[in-house]
Order: C-alpha cells, then structure tokens, then sequence
C-alpha cells in the first residue's frame, strides 16, 4: 500500500509537472499524508497516542484519528491557501505547493481505503468511517446479525443454498433415499424454518421410502407434518398414519383421534371400508391395551 500510494501519487505529480519549467519534490510525505487518510477511513474513531512539545517540556494525550488528521490535513490546507495566496500577492504564479501534494498524497490515500472496505479485502469490525456514519459500530452482536440476515447478500446466498438443498433432496427421493432425504429435510427446516417449503409430491414420496424401510418413528412425524400442510392426499395419508399406529406403534387411541378427522363423505367406497375396519380394530386394541400417552396433533 505504500509503495502502491507512492507510486500513483507521484505519477500524477509528474504528469501535472510535464509542461513546468523547474520545480522539484523529494521525501514520502505524500505517502504519509496517504496513510493518515487510510487511517480515516479504517479506524476513526480509535485513539492515537500523541507528544505536544511546548517548549522544553513535552505532554502526552490521546486523540481519535479522525480529530488528528483533521488538524493535519486542516493545517495543509491552510498553509495551502496562504501560500498560493501570498505568492499571488507578490507576483509569482504558484499552481501546486508542497501542501497540495500532501493533500494530493491523502486523496489517493482516502481513495485505496474506501475502496479495499467497500471490496471487502480488509475487515475494520465495523468500526470503518462509513459503519461509524451509519451507526452500525453501536449496534450489539444480535442486531448485526439480524441485519447480516436481512441484507440482499445474505438473502440471495440463503435462497441458493436453499435451491441446491432441495435440488439434493429430489436427487435423494429419486434414487429410493428416504433416510438420507429425511436428514436433509430436517436440516432444512431447522435453517430456513419457514422458508422451507417441501411439495406435496415430495412429501408423498418421502412418506412412501419411510414406510417401505420400516422406519415408523421417522414416518409418523413426517405424516403429521404433512397433514399440516394444503395437501390433496390427506385422506389415504391420515388412513395410513392410523394404520401404523395401530399395528406398528401399539398407540389405537392416538389413531382414533386420528380417524375422527376423516371426512367420511370424502370416501370413496374402499376408503369408508378401511376406515370402518380400523376403527373396529383401534377401539378392540384400546380396550384390550394398557394406558397410552396420546400426543396432541
């Protein structure tokens, strides 16, 4: 960075200097004054340890970086102005002085921390001059995080992410999955929570795996999710809940809470004959069966 200052700040010197007659420049003030200006931009708030020497006895204070090089680049620009202005006064054209050099120096400077914060190639914690601006270098922990969440950046990743998750979860459907598809499933709503959105095919298919590997505990969640949600099989899926719960799961009252929620002039024919016969079946279990914890669905 310094030398990089250096060098274009010096580039520009020279090209303004092409058509001078004399004049000279020696020393990295210029760079100096490009660095303060960094400074600015990455830390100005941030206290610098200064020496003020008045007389023979020297005194040590802090200053925020933003009050220090305000002074200095202030004290430029003065000496600037009543340079040019004095010059002028007594017949000499004086176009760039020293301290125009230095403030040529500081622009380029400002210029290269603008743009490395606003690239993202330095992290200042949000303590850059443009957080400090906008208040972010107030707000807690939580509250950067919700708006790291609800910044267009972030919402565009989520959304991909998402995308891919569930471009996997139909690849792992597709190829008789269901364990896998089940774990991807939950990942997903633990990380998008509502933004989770599983289509009624897939939850049938899901479903279907589950059931055809025996994994009861894991299909039954998945039924009730299912039946949460607008779905156009809801009666062969509450029909097939009831079933597993009791001849899988020994649970008839819970499947006769569940077979109370059938809308019976819904049923075709074979439906209402499957529905009787379980019925018959959780009720002969129920009072044949010991207590049983029925869950709230």
């Amino acid at each position: 960075m310094y030398n990089g200052i250096g060098l274009f700040q010096c580039g520009m010197e020279q090209t303004l200097m092409v058509m001078a007659e004399e004049g000279g420049s020696l020393g990295a003030s210029a760079i100096i004054y490009g660095l303060i200006a960094v400074a600015i931009v990455w830390a100005p708030k941030n206290e610098l340890s200064c020496v003020l020497r008045l007389g023979l006895r020297p005194t040590t204070f802090q200053l925020p970086i933003a009050t220090y090089a305000s002074i200095s680049l202030g004290i430029e620009l003065l000496l600037g102005v009543w340079t040019v202005t004095t010059m002028s006064a007594m017949g000499t054209v004086v176009v760039i002085t020293s301290q125009v050099l230095h403030l040529m120096g500081a622009a380029t400077g400002f210029v290269v921390g603008a743009a490395m914060v606003k690239w993202k190639w330095v992290d200042c914690e949000n303590w850059d001059l443009f957080s400090v601006y906008q208040g972010r270098h107030a707000l807690t922990r939580e509250e950067l995080a919700v708006e790291e969440l609800n910044s267009a950046e972030s919402k565009a990743k989520r959304a991909s992410l998402q995308e891919q998750m569930q471009g996997k979860l139909l690849e792992y459907l597709a190829a008789g999955e269901g364990k896998a598809a089940l774990v991807l499933h939950r990942r997903g709503q633990q990380q998008f929570r509502d933004g989770w959105k599983v289509g009624d095919e897939q939850y049938v298919q899901l479903i279907n795996l589950l059931r055809k590997a025996e994994q009861w505990d894991d299909a039954v969640p998945v039924m009730v999710e299912y039946l949460k949600t607008p779905q156009t099989r809801g009666t062969a899926v509450r029909l097939a809940l009831a079933q597993i719960l009791i001849e899988r799961l020994n649970r008839p009252r819970q499947a006769l809470k569940v077979l109370e929620q059938v809308e019976v002039a819904k049923l075709t024919q074979p439906q209402q004959a499957t529905l009787k016969k379980l019925q018959q079946r959780a009720e002969q279990a129920a009072e044949d069966g010991p207590v049983e914890l029925a869950e709230e669905w």
